[in-house]
């Protein structure tokens, strides 16, 4: 037995057969060791055997955590709520600047009363900080202003406590996946890699299914941004996808052993499969009209019969990883992307706050200067009226000296 290794199946490329098809076709080959699918122009070129292997390529990626079309922050809540939070914050605003206004009024001459000088600007800071749950150094002396005060702060209570045990129950529950489909993938914003093997090529040539065409532009055709179309080894793609955000369509009896052993236990929890076609039957041919059809048959049916073929296939089809139960009860960290807008509304206010501090140092720089102009005036408009009233005295003074002199 003279085996060799052919570069592809045999694909039929203008009109002929390349690889391992062809070499039958043309006499050099009288059967081929590895499966093949079963394809309506191969019926005419090769005599299909025995069924012996099921090939099972997928997209295999790691679910992201959270959805990047939403804000974390909002999500405990319905916009809807938002709405009516805002609301209460208004009214409650509302409310507090009445009751102070009235004791700035009533009580004016009271030194003690702290609340009298508050503008509205402060009252705004009481309000937003009740519903953060922040304390205050001082309060109203009415009644009708602690009333609110003491509203405010069961409401802002209240708040907190649906929205933190919202965001600590979505935390622990288990992570939503919103990518199950072949429609999700080609619309979400993953990134797409396929493994570089002949029956991918031949696919993405042949198919005539929309979503898989519309992944096929979006996401592997070559265009402006990309360079070449993703296709990449087994273990180049794995190394890929086991960082995050890249979705890898490989053959699950080659992927799992290596993911197996090369990810967490966190890494595994998040995979998510979805296949591009379905599994796909494969069985030995050998070239038409072959002597050897009947013995190859006959040697394959009893392989297949006798356990070995579910043997074999046991050994080289690696199981599924699975994630273990223990991992639900393990810490879920938050992770940058989720916190960001966190982030990004401090940066905010340290912005804002420091473009405050530079106005305000501006206008009081001016008014200083101002101040010293004004200052200079009044220096000046008194110098001028004790020279005219110096000069005034001189005069009468040499006045009084003539009229002695007269006399």
């Amino acid at each position: 037995m003279n085996l060799q290794r052919g570069k592809t199946w045999g694909y039929l490329v203008n009109g002929s057969f390349n690889g391992i098809i062809g070499d039958m076709l043309k006499g050099l080959v009288d059967f081929g060791a590895t499966p093949f699918q079963y394809k309506p122009e191969r019926l005419d070129a090769i005599e299909y055997t025995v069924q012996t292997w099921v090939a099972r390529p997928c997209f295999i990626f790691r679910h992201p955590s959270t959805n990047n079309l939403s804000n974390p922050f909002l999500k405990p809540f319905e916009n809807q709520v938002w709405y009516y939070i805002a609301l209460f914050g208004a009214v409650n605003w509302i409310f507090l600047y009445t009751s102070v206004k009235l004791e700035h009024w009533l009580v004016m001459k009271k030194p003690q009363m702290t609340l009298d000088t508050y503008p509205a600007s402060e009252i705004l800071m009481i309000v937003t900080s009740a519903m953060a749950q922040q304390g205050l150094s001082d309060g109203p002396r009415f009644y009708a202003g602690r009333i609110v005060f003491i509203f405010l702060f069961i409401g802002g209570f209240l708040l907190y406590q649906f929205y933190s045990a919202s965001v600590v129950g979505s935390l622990l529950a288990k992570k939503p996946r919103w990518i199950n489909t072949l429609q999700d993938l080609a619309d979400s914003n993953l990134e797409v890699g396929i493994e570089d093997i002949a029956y991918n090529y031949d696919f993405f040539a042949t198919t005539t299914d929309p979503v898989a065409l519309q992944l096929y532009r979006d996401k592997v055709a070559v265009n402006k941004k990309r360079k070449r179309e993703p296709y990449y080894s087994i273990e180049d793609g794995l190394k890929l996808m086991q960082k995050g955000g890249f979705a890898f369509h490989v053959d699950v009896a080659t992927a799992y052993k290596i993911i197996e052993e090369t990810f967490n236990t966190g890494e595994i929890c998040d995979l998510v499969e979805i296949q591009l076609f379905p599994p796909k039957h494969t069985a030995t041919a050998t070239a038409r009209f072959s002597p050897f059809k009947k013995m190859l048959t006959y040697g394959m049916r009893q392989i297949v019969e006798h356990g070995m073929a579910r043997r074999l296939r046991n050994v080289w089809m690696h199981r599924k990883p699975e994630c273990p139960e223990s991992h639900k009860s393990d810490p879920v960290p938050v992770m940058i992307p989720e916190f960001s807008p966190a982030l990004f509304l401090l940066a905010f206010g340290f912005f804002v706050a420091f473009c405050f501090v530079i106005g305000e140092k501006i206008i009081m720089r001016h008014e200083k200067i101002r101040n010293i102009n004004d200052d200079d005036n009044d220096d000046s408009i008194s110098d001028q009226k004790t020279g005219s009233t110096n000069s005034a005295i001189s005069e009468k003074q040499e006045e009084l000296n003539s009229d002695k002199i007269d006399i």
